[in-house]
């Protein structure tokens, strides 16, 4: 349907700009025909004649255009089959963390006397400094909202 639809569209454009081209064309004959030194006629029919030339030239390079395109379509397509692209993703149980009511005392007790967030979550999981920065950070702000809330 796509390929219908756009050569109905080229063939209607080619048309129009054929016709646009043949009186573009008259016009600058009849212009320049007309021209004396003192009417510029030669200036008006000089100009018609450049924009029939770039209408003219306006209907093959939108065949250079499509041809150019469909020379891009087939390397796109050549590269695709040539990628192989592949993902996979693995998830970890999730780690739970169970803090009972005298080390969340003791967290917000350190928490208020100025000691580092970092401390505090060592006193929690005592293998805090062994995970990944992400890990660490992600930690790291569920001890300080629960500190915050209780």
């Amino acid at each position: 349907m796509f390929e219908t639809t756009r050569s109905l569209a080229k063939l209607i454009y080619k048309v129009r700009m054929t016709i646009l081209t043949l009186m573009l064309g008259v016009g600058a004959i009849l212009a320049l025909v007309n021209a004396t030194t003192a009417n510029g006629l030669g200036l008006v029919g000089g100009i018609l004649a450049v924009l029939a030339l770039i209408a003219g030239l306006s209907i093959s390079k939108l065949d250079w255009q499509d041809r150019q395109g469909e020379a891009y379509r087939q390397l796109g397509r050549d590269i695709r089959h040539g990628i192989n692209l592949s993902t996979s993703y693995t998830f970890n149980e999730p780690e739970v963390h169970r803090v009972d009511l005298a080390t969340l005392e003791q967290a917000k007790r350190m928490a208020s006397e100025g000691v580092p967030i970092d401390d505090i979550c060592k006193v929690i999981d005592p293998g805090h400094d062994g995970h990944l920065p992400a890990h660490q950070e992600a930690f790291r702000r569920m001890v300080q909202a629960m500190i915050e809330q209780a």
